[in-house]
């Protein structure tokens, strides 16, 4: 990486300019995984980007499909008004960009790595990494390694593969946790696109008043007003000042951090259902998905897709019947975080529910169904009273009980950011009187 060179800020009136065409969201997805690179050692502090249309040149052994996938991403990113374009470069060995494709041992080489498996690249699937290299914050040449496994045969999957490396090496060089839906969502997600959200991250990026080499630290300063982690303890008081917080919620806050740091679930969750799940069962999960849902802004639930294999993020619910167990229901639970990214994250709680199919276990179904999918989302411990107090149901609708519903918009509000220090919140809750 380069080293820093602190940019002067933005002209006063591009940067109105800028704050009125993009949102808070992708202000804060930009500083995430433009200022972030997947396996590097913190974050980046000055950004890079071409300056001229980069060629692209593919090796290796691209088979026909691969040549497609790469002409149909080029068409893509041409689609979306930045003032560059790519281009397949003419003649071998020309293009300021080189895809790669082949097996592990030969990327590795290609992109001069060493082994990849060491360096935290998951070599069980396909994969893509992109090794950039740049002059004073202009991108001047790029190389991406690409591998597919002989278990992804989708095209699908392969030209999204595609798609992000070269979306990757036009400057966003971080994954994130955030939005399991985006073309960067870290981990695996056979639904995963190039989101509205992704294109505007990619044009601001390439906006004129964006110099290469503005640094990171401009960058927060510039955006500081709609810029979460800026100035977070200052946002988190005004924004419990304004809730009001009670000591009870205070000291159930306590508990949703994970040792010093706050972890929470991405903005998108994904609930799967394996298992023994009834109609009635699976109503519920729906249900109560949409009403948690409409309790922040912060947090899209929904049913997920899955094709046989354990999804590696979300709420995963697998339910059992077990006529012998003598407690009526049986629950494990196990949480995943990611902690690679930027922010750190819950990625994935794995829930196990048993019932041994007496009355009672039936009067328990739903309740230990929609407390467990609450209780995975705000990670406090789940006891039999809280259970007792989390929902109400009216004309059979599933109703979150005020306290519970402000607990969760609280921890997912966005002045609540991923990686808050525990330290940091108990100094607030004092200034607090909490």
């Amino acid at each position: 990486m380069s080293c820093s060179r602190d940019k002067t800020t933005i002209q006063e009136q591009d940067l109105a300019a800028l704050k009125q065409k993009y949102d808070a969201r992708t202000v804060n997805y930009f500083y995430e995984t433009v200022f972030h690179e997947d396996f590097g050692k913190g974050n980046n502090e000055n950004l890079w980007k071409w300056t001229n249309d980069p060629t692209i040149v593919i090796k290796g052994r691209a088979s026909a499909a691969d040549t497609t996938f790469v002409r149909e991403a080029i068409a893509e990113i041409n689609t979306l008004g930045l003032p560059l374009k790519c281009r397949l470069a003419q003649t071998p060995d020309s293009g300021a960009i080189q895809i790669f494709f082949g097996n592990v041992k030969e990327v590795a080489s290609f992109l001069g790595v060493g082994n990849l498996d060491v360096m935290g690249v998951d070599i069980s699937s396909s994969f893509g990494f992109a090794k950039p290299e740049s002059y004073e914050g202009r991108l001047i040449n790029a190389r991406i390694g690409i591998y597919f496994s002989p278990n992804d045969t989708t095209a699908a999957l392969r030209k999204k593969v595609v798609l992000e490396e070269i979306v990757q090496a036009l400057g966003i060089f971080g994954d994130s946790y955030s939005y399991p839906s985006s073309l960067f969502f870290q981990n695996s997600n056979p639904q995963k696109r190039f989101t509205d959200l992704d294109k505007n991250v990619l044009r601001l990026l390439y906006e004129p008043a964006i110099l290469p080499d503005y640094s990171r630290l401009s960058f927060e300063m510039d955006f500081a007003d709609s810029l979460y982690p800026v100035n977070s303890n200052e946002k988190l008081q005004k924004y419990l000042r304004n809730f009001p917080v009670n000591p009870q919620i205070a000291k159930d806050l306590d508990e949703i951090f994970s040792g010093d740091l706050l972890l929470k679930h991405p903005k998108e969750v994904n609930v799967f259902l394996f298992g023994a799940f009834s109609r009635q069962d699976s109503a519920s999960i729906a249900e109560a998905s949409s009403e948690l849902s409409k309790l922040s802004p912060n947090l899209k639930i929904a049913i997920g897709q899955h094709h046989g294999s354990e999804p590696d993020h979300g709420v995963v619910i697998s339910l059992t019947e077990n006529k012998k167990q003598e407690p009526a229901v049986l629950q494990e639970g196990k949480t995943i975080a990611g902690k690679s990214c930027m922010y750190p994250k819950i990625i994935k709680n794995k829930i196990s529910l048993s019932f041994n199919l007496s009355d009672r276990s039936k009067e328990l179904r739903q309740q230990s169904l929609v407390s467990s999918l609450y209780f995975s989302l705000v990670p406090i411990k789940m006891t039999k009273s809280r259970i007792e107090q989390l929902y109400t149901l009216t004309n059979d609708r599933i109703l979150f009980t005020r306290y519970y519903a402000d607990l969760l918009r609280i921890v997912y509000a966005n002045e609540f950011v991923d990686g808050y220090d525990r330290r940091e919140f108990v100094k607030l809750k004092s200034s607090l009187d909490l």
